[in-house]
Protein backbone atom coordinates (compact mmCIF):
# COMPACT_ATOMS: atom_id res chain seq x y z
CA UNK A 1 0.00 0.00 0.00
CA UNK A 2 2.91 2.38 0.73
CA UNK A 3 4.19 1.85 -2.81
CA UNK A 4 0.76 2.66 -4.24
CA UNK A 5 0.39 5.81 -2.18
CA UNK A 6 3.80 6.97 -3.38
CA UNK A 7 2.38 7.05 -6.90
CA UNK A 8 0.00 9.75 -5.69
CA UNK A 9 2.37 12.23 -4.12
CA UNK A 10 1.12 15.78 -3.77
CA UNK A 11 3.37 16.77 -6.65
CA UNK A 12 1.85 14.17 -9.01
CA UNK A 13 -1.62 15.60 -8.43
CA UNK A 14 -0.69 19.05 -9.67
CA UNK A 15 -1.26 20.39 -13.16
CA UNK A 16 2.29 19.38 -13.92
CA UNK A 17 1.46 15.70 -13.84
CA UNK A 18 2.57 14.04 -17.09
CA UNK A 19 -0.07 12.24 -19.12
CA UNK A 20 0.02 8.45 -19.24
CA UNK A 21 -1.33 8.54 -22.80
CA UNK A 22 -2.83 10.96 -25.28
CA UNK A 23 -5.06 10.46 -28.31
CA UNK A 24 -6.82 12.94 -30.58
CA UNK A 25 -6.47 15.79 -28.11
CA UNK A 26 -7.59 13.79 -25.08
CA UNK A 27 -5.26 12.79 -22.24
CA UNK A 28 -5.28 10.10 -19.56
CA UNK A 29 -3.67 10.93 -16.21
CA UNK A 30 -2.66 8.79 -13.27
CA UNK A 31 -5.19 10.65 -11.18
CA UNK A 32 -7.96 9.25 -13.40
CA UNK A 33 -7.02 5.76 -12.22
CA UNK A 34 -6.55 6.42 -8.51
CA UNK A 35 -9.77 4.68 -7.43
CA UNK A 36 -8.77 1.38 -9.00
CA UNK A 37 -5.16 1.73 -7.92
CA UNK A 38 -6.17 2.10 -4.29
CA UNK A 39 -7.31 -1.53 -4.37
CA UNK A 40 -3.97 -2.88 -5.60
CA UNK A 41 -1.90 -4.80 -3.05
CA UNK A 42 1.59 -4.52 -4.54
CA UNK A 43 3.74 -2.51 -6.90
CA UNK A 44 3.41 -5.27 -9.52
CA UNK A 45 -0.40 -5.20 -9.22
CA UNK A 46 -0.34 -1.41 -9.57
CA UNK A 47 1.77 -1.48 -12.73
CA UNK A 48 -0.31 -4.27 -14.25
CA UNK A 49 -3.49 -2.30 -13.54
CA UNK A 50 -2.10 0.92 -15.04
CA UNK A 51 -0.84 -0.85 -18.16
CA UNK A 52 -4.20 -2.56 -18.67
CA UNK A 53 -6.16 0.67 -18.20
CA UNK A 54 -3.91 2.62 -20.57
CA UNK A 55 -4.42 0.00 -23.29
CA UNK A 56 -8.16 0.02 -22.66
CA UNK A 57 -8.34 3.82 -22.79
CA UNK A 58 -6.32 4.05 -26.01
CA UNK A 59 -8.48 1.40 -27.66
CA UNK A 60 -11.63 3.27 -26.67
CA UNK A 61 -10.28 6.55 -28.02
CA UNK A 62 -9.39 4.95 -31.36
CA UNK A 63 -12.81 3.34 -31.72
CA UNK A 64 -14.55 6.55 -30.73
CA UNK A 65 -12.66 8.50 -33.39
CA UNK A 66 -13.51 5.93 -36.06
CA UNK A 67 -17.17 6.01 -34.98
CA UNK A 68 -17.34 9.81 -35.17
CA UNK A 69 -15.59 9.89 -38.55
CA UNK A 70 -17.82 7.18 -39.95
CA UNK A 71 -21.14 8.32 -38.50
CA UNK A 72 -20.60 12.06 -38.39
CA UNK A 73 -22.87 14.16 -36.21
CA UNK A 74 -25.86 12.10 -35.17
CA UNK A 75 -28.98 13.85 -33.93
CA UNK A 76 -30.22 10.52 -32.63
CA UNK A 77 -27.13 9.98 -30.47
CA UNK A 78 -27.24 13.58 -29.25
CA UNK A 79 -30.88 13.07 -28.30
CA UNK A 80 -30.08 9.84 -26.46
CA UNK A 81 -27.24 11.53 -24.59
CA UNK A 82 -29.57 14.33 -23.52
CA UNK A 83 -32.24 11.83 -22.45
CA UNK A 84 -29.72 9.75 -20.52
CA UNK A 85 -28.36 12.84 -18.78
CA UNK A 86 -31.90 13.79 -17.76
CA UNK A 87 -32.57 10.30 -16.40
CA UNK A 88 -29.33 10.36 -14.40
CA UNK A 89 -30.18 13.71 -12.82
CA UNK A 90 -33.71 12.64 -11.95
CA UNK A 91 -32.52 9.30 -10.59
CA UNK A 92 -29.95 10.97 -8.36
CA UNK A 93 -32.51 13.56 -7.23
CA UNK A 94 -34.92 10.79 -6.23
CA UNK A 95 -32.16 9.05 -4.27
CA UNK A 96 -31.34 12.25 -2.39
CA UNK A 97 -35.00 12.98 -1.65
CA UNK A 98 -35.63 9.47 -0.36
CA UNK A 99 -32.50 9.57 1.78
CA UNK A 100 -33.53 12.90 3.31
CA UNK A 101 -37.29 12.47 3.57
CA UNK A 102 -38.25 8.77 3.61
CA UNK A 103 -39.40 7.45 6.98
CA UNK A 104 -37.98 3.92 7.15
CA UNK A 105 -39.58 2.97 10.47
CA UNK A 106 -42.24 0.28 10.08
CA UNK A 107 -44.59 -0.84 12.84
CA UNK A 108 -45.94 -4.31 13.51
CA UNK A 109 -49.42 -2.96 12.79
CA UNK A 110 -48.34 -1.84 9.31
CA UNK A 111 -46.93 -5.28 8.59
CA UNK A 112 -50.15 -6.94 9.79
CA UNK A 113 -52.25 -4.64 7.60
CA UNK A 114 -50.07 -5.28 4.57
CA UNK A 115 -50.30 -9.03 5.08
CA UNK A 116 -54.08 -8.84 5.50
CA UNK A 117 -54.43 -6.96 2.22
CA UNK A 118 -52.15 -9.32 0.33
CA UNK A 119 -52.93 -12.57 2.16
CA UNK A 120 -52.86 -14.95 -0.84
CA UNK A 121 -49.35 -13.75 -1.69
CA UNK A 122 -48.00 -15.00 1.64
CA UNK A 123 -49.02 -18.65 1.66
CA UNK A 124 -46.51 -21.48 1.77
CA UNK A 125 -45.87 -23.42 -1.42
CA UNK A 126 -43.98 -26.08 0.55
CA UNK A 127 -43.82 -27.15 4.22
CA UNK A 128 -41.55 -25.40 6.70
CA UNK A 129 -40.40 -26.27 10.22
CA UNK A 130 -38.43 -24.96 13.16
CA UNK A 131 -36.24 -27.60 14.73
CA UNK A 132 -33.22 -28.63 16.74
CA UNK A 133 -30.78 -30.93 14.97
CA UNK A 134 -27.44 -32.44 15.93
CA UNK A 135 -25.27 -34.99 14.17
CA UNK A 136 -22.18 -36.47 15.82
CA UNK A 137 -20.22 -39.69 15.58
CA UNK A 138 -22.13 -42.48 17.31
CA UNK A 139 -19.04 -43.31 19.35
CA UNK A 140 -19.11 -39.78 20.79
CA UNK A 141 -22.60 -40.10 22.23
CA UNK A 142 -22.65 -39.82 26.04
CA UNK A 143 -25.09 -39.52 28.91
CA UNK A 144 -24.13 -35.86 29.17
CA UNK A 145 -25.11 -35.25 25.56
CA UNK A 146 -28.38 -37.15 26.05
CA UNK A 147 -29.22 -35.03 29.11
CA UNK A 148 -28.46 -31.78 27.29
CA UNK A 149 -30.73 -32.91 24.44
CA UNK A 150 -33.62 -33.91 26.70
CA UNK A 151 -33.53 -30.60 28.60
CA UNK A 152 -32.96 -28.56 25.40
CA UNK A 153 -29.92 -26.91 26.96
CA UNK A 154 -29.00 -24.98 23.81
CA UNK A 155 -25.79 -23.33 25.08
CA UNK A 156 -24.55 -26.70 26.35
CA UNK A 157 -25.51 -28.42 23.10
CA UNK A 158 -23.70 -25.82 21.02
CA UNK A 159 -20.50 -26.19 23.05
CA UNK A 160 -20.66 -29.99 23.00
CA UNK A 161 -21.40 -30.21 19.28
CA UNK A 162 -18.50 -27.87 18.56
CA UNK A 163 -16.14 -29.94 20.72
CA UNK A 164 -17.21 -33.10 18.90
CA UNK A 165 -16.89 -31.48 15.44
CA UNK A 166 -20.55 -32.28 14.81
CA UNK A 167 -23.33 -30.66 12.82
CA UNK A 168 -25.56 -28.41 14.94
CA UNK A 169 -28.69 -26.49 13.93
CA UNK A 170 -29.92 -25.06 17.20
CA UNK A 171 -31.81 -21.84 16.46
CA UNK A 172 -35.42 -22.51 17.56
CA UNK A 173 -36.61 -19.29 15.90
CA UNK A 174 -35.31 -20.06 12.42
CA UNK A 175 -37.61 -21.64 9.86
CA UNK A 176 -36.38 -24.11 7.27
CA UNK A 177 -37.99 -25.62 4.23
CA UNK A 178 -38.54 -29.29 4.88
CA UNK A 179 -36.78 -30.05 1.61
CA UNK A 180 -33.66 -28.31 2.96
CA UNK A 181 -33.59 -30.48 6.06
CA UNK A 182 -34.28 -33.69 4.17
CA UNK A 183 -31.34 -32.96 1.88
CA UNK A 184 -29.05 -32.93 4.94
CA UNK A 185 -30.25 -36.21 6.44
CA UNK A 186 -30.01 -39.83 5.34
CA UNK A 187 -33.14 -41.43 3.95
CA UNK A 188 -33.33 -43.73 6.99
CA UNK A 189 -33.71 -40.68 9.25
CA UNK A 190 -36.18 -38.88 7.00
CA UNK A 191 -38.43 -41.92 6.92
CA UNK A 192 -38.81 -41.84 10.70
CA UNK A 193 -39.00 -38.10 11.39
CA UNK A 194 -42.52 -36.63 11.49
CA UNK A 195 -42.15 -33.24 9.77
CA UNK A 196 -45.82 -32.31 10.20
CA UNK A 197 -45.98 -31.75 13.98
CA UNK A 198 -43.95 -31.53 17.17
CA UNK A 199 -41.85 -34.68 17.36
CA UNK A 200 -38.45 -35.96 18.39
CA UNK A 201 -36.24 -38.70 17.03
CA UNK A 202 -32.80 -40.13 17.76
CA UNK A 203 -31.43 -42.39 15.04
CA UNK A 204 -28.11 -44.09 14.38
CA UNK A 205 -27.12 -44.50 10.74
CA UNK A 206 -23.77 -46.14 10.03
CA UNK A 207 -21.21 -44.27 12.15
CA UNK A 208 -23.40 -41.23 12.88
CA UNK A 209 -26.13 -40.52 15.40
CA UNK A 210 -28.81 -37.95 14.59
CA UNK A 211 -30.84 -36.01 17.15
CA UNK A 212 -33.86 -34.38 15.48
CA UNK A 213 -36.64 -32.46 17.22
CA UNK A 214 -39.39 -30.74 15.21
CA UNK A 215 -40.61 -27.77 17.26
CA UNK A 216 -43.23 -26.22 14.98
CA UNK A 217 -44.52 -27.13 11.54
CA UNK A 218 -46.48 -25.36 8.81
CA UNK A 219 -47.94 -27.09 5.81
CA UNK A 220 -48.57 -26.00 2.24
CA UNK A 221 -51.22 -23.27 2.19
CA UNK A 222 -50.43 -21.98 5.69
CA UNK A 223 -49.27 -18.41 6.13
CA UNK A 224 -45.53 -17.95 5.68
CA UNK A 225 -43.93 -17.48 9.14
CA UNK A 226 -43.58 -13.84 10.13
CA UNK A 227 -39.83 -14.03 10.70
CA UNK A 228 -39.41 -15.34 7.15
CA UNK A 229 -41.69 -12.90 5.38
CA UNK A 230 -41.15 -9.71 7.42
CA UNK A 231 -37.96 -8.56 5.59
CA UNK A 232 -39.72 -8.92 2.22
CA UNK A 233 -42.83 -7.11 3.45
CA UNK A 234 -40.73 -4.24 4.82
CA UNK A 235 -39.10 -3.80 1.41
CA UNK A 236 -42.50 -3.76 -0.27
CA UNK A 237 -43.90 -1.25 2.23
CA UNK A 238 -40.89 1.03 1.71
CA UNK A 239 -41.28 0.69 -2.07
CA UNK A 240 -44.91 1.84 -1.87
CA UNK A 241 -44.00 4.59 0.60
CA UNK A 242 -41.20 5.79 -1.69
CA UNK A 243 -43.51 6.06 -4.69
CA UNK A 244 -46.06 8.02 -2.66
CA UNK A 245 -43.41 10.37 -1.25
CA UNK A 246 -41.99 11.14 -4.70
CA UNK A 247 -45.46 11.60 -6.16
CA UNK A 248 -46.45 14.03 -3.38
CA UNK A 249 -43.17 15.92 -3.74
CA UNK A 250 -43.66 16.31 -7.51
CA UNK A 251 -47.24 17.51 -7.08
CA UNK A 252 -46.21 20.05 -4.43
CA UNK A 253 -43.34 21.29 -6.59
CA UNK A 254 -45.69 21.62 -9.56
CA UNK A 255 -48.27 23.62 -7.63
CA UNK A 256 -45.62 25.91 -6.13
CA UNK A 257 -44.02 26.61 -9.50
CA UNK A 258 -47.40 27.34 -11.07
CA UNK A 259 -48.21 29.82 -8.30
CA UNK A 260 -44.84 31.53 -8.56
CA UNK A 261 -45.17 31.61 -12.36
CA UNK A 262 -41.78 29.94 -12.75
CA UNK A 263 -43.63 27.75 -15.22
CA UNK A 264 -46.50 28.83 -17.44
CA UNK A 265 -48.78 26.45 -19.32
CA UNK A 266 -50.72 28.06 -22.14
CA UNK A 267 -54.05 26.67 -23.19
CA UNK A 268 -54.13 25.48 -26.76
CA UNK A 269 -57.19 25.70 -28.97
CA UNK A 270 -56.73 22.49 -30.92
CA UNK A 271 -59.43 23.22 -33.47
CA UNK A 272 -58.11 26.64 -34.40
CA UNK A 273 -54.58 25.33 -34.58
CA UNK A 274 -55.57 22.62 -37.04
CA UNK A 275 -57.57 24.97 -39.32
Amino acid sequence: MIIILSLFSCESMTNGEPALASAYGNKLYLEDLKEGLSKANSYHDSMTFVSSKVDEWVMDQMQLRVAKDKLGKSENIARMVTEYEKELYLHQLNKVLLKEELDTSITVAEIDTFMARNGPDYLLSEPMVTLLLIKVLANDESDALDDLWKTEDLPGLRVTARQLNGLAMLDPQRWYKVSEIKSLLPQEVNEEVNYSKYSTKVKIVDDDIFFVKILEARKIGDTIPRTVITPKIKKQILKVRSKELLKDWKNTLYQNKIKSKDIIINKLDVNSSLN
